[in-house]
């Protein structure tokens, strides 16, 4: 269980970090736009449907929209590295000899 969990961890902190880089940059930025408190700035990001468009400026619309594909390329990122390489070997293995 222990070995395992390592695994995960060494696989997913390189993703992690740079995340949180990009969620700290961001909120950086959307707290310049709008001048926001860092409160509700990380709330943008996490829930992007709580930015009213009709009081925003267009900048900070196309920067929502850069927000939520990088959020989603980070989802990607990390399932990809959290999952599919540490099972990997055993669907190649597994898959082509079942008993033929």
């Amino acid at each position: 269980m222990g070995r395992i969990f390592l695994v995960f961890i060494r696989r997913l902190r390189l993703p992690f970090l740079l995340l949180a880089g990009f969620g700290l940059v961001c909120v950086r930025v959307y707290m310049k736009l709008e001048n926001l408190r860092w409160q509700d700035a990380t709330f943008w990001i996490l829930n992007p449907h709580a930015i009213d468009y009709h009081s925003v400026h267009d900048a900070t619309k196309f920067f929502a929209l850069f927000v939520f594909m990088g959020v989603f390329a980070f989802q990607v990122w990390i399932a990809g590295a959290g999952c599919c390489h540490h099972f990997q070997p055993a669907w190649n293995g597994g898959l082509e000899s079942d008993g033929e």
